[in-house]
């Protein structure tokens, strides 16, 4: 049985199995839970882990459990000590950077994913922390507002592929499964049939009421735009790019044009 010790940077640090295993609290965490170190097979260094317990005995138990599941991926020829994420997200930059989206992705991946998560291992990556990212990312502005959800969600289908690469060049083990972020729908306000017919009614009348050929011209064109904004549909952005090719004749039932 290992005996309990404190240094300047760690309080309760245990070591057993020769230095194979340690446990150990930071004196600087808040949150009192322990961490697993974990002398990597066949490597110089040691992998770190968050038991995230703060149970001595349970800490222990996820040591032991994390050293046998080394050893096991190392004789299966698995990288056993986790990559930094900023390192292989500079690789992955690279090897996108002939792609369409890489605009996208530099700035989902290499700017705000790699600020949340590249100072992590790549095996720290999982869906509680994305979830976490998320909760960050709604917090940011754009422009005065909030991030839409479906900004968000195009975020999410980037990091996605990113841990998809990720996992086929085994840096990670599985690919995190996190939920996309719901999408906010604002039903748009619409003239019923009585403000319809209040609009026309005024319009005509404030038409009419122009004293001069220019303003009166300016109005007619303008409540032109108003009749087709309101019986097309169209909004006001696809108004602006209607050109006269766009416009064809078509006939009532009646035979009418």
């Amino acid at each position: 049985m290992a005996m309990a010790t404190a240094t300047q940077s760690y309080i309760d640090f245990e070591s057993f199995d020769d230095g194979e295993i340690a446990i150990y609290r930071r004196r600087d965490n808040k949150v009192p839970t322990y961490q697993a170190r974990i002398l990597a097979p066949r490597t110089a260094g040691y992998v770190i882990r968050s038991a995230r317990t703060s149970n001595r005995d349970d800490a222990y138990a996820f040591a032991k459990e994390l050293r046998d599941d080394l050893k096991f991926r190392h004789r299966m020829g698995e990288n056993v000590k986790s990559r930094q994420a900023k390192t292989v997200i500079s690789e992955y930059l690279k090897s996108q950077a002939s792609h369409s989206r890489f605009e996208n992705t530099q700035v989902t991946i290499g700017k705000h994913f790699n600020a949340f998560v590249g100072n992590k291992n790549m095996d720290a990556i999982d869906t509680a922390l994305i979830e976490d990212y998320f909760e960050e990312r709604k917090k940011a502005e754009r422009y005065g507002r909030k991030l839409a959800s479906s900004t968000l969600n195009s975020e999410g289908g980037e990091i996605r592929r990113f841990l998809k690469w990720a996992s086929s060049r085994k840096y990670i083990k599985a690919i995190p499964d996190f939920k996309k972020v719901p999408l906010k729908t604002k039903a748009r306000p619409a003239f019923d049939r009585t403000a319809y017919e209040r609009l026309t009614r005024n319009a005509r009348h404030w038409v009419n009421q122009a004293e001069h050929s220019r303003v009166r011209r300016d109005r007619v064109l303008l409540w032109n735009y108003v009749l087709i904004l309101a019986n097309t549909g169209i909004r006001v952005g696809e108004a602006r790019n209607l050109q006269w090719r766009d416009i064809f004749k078509s006939a009532n039932r009646m035979g009418n044009q």
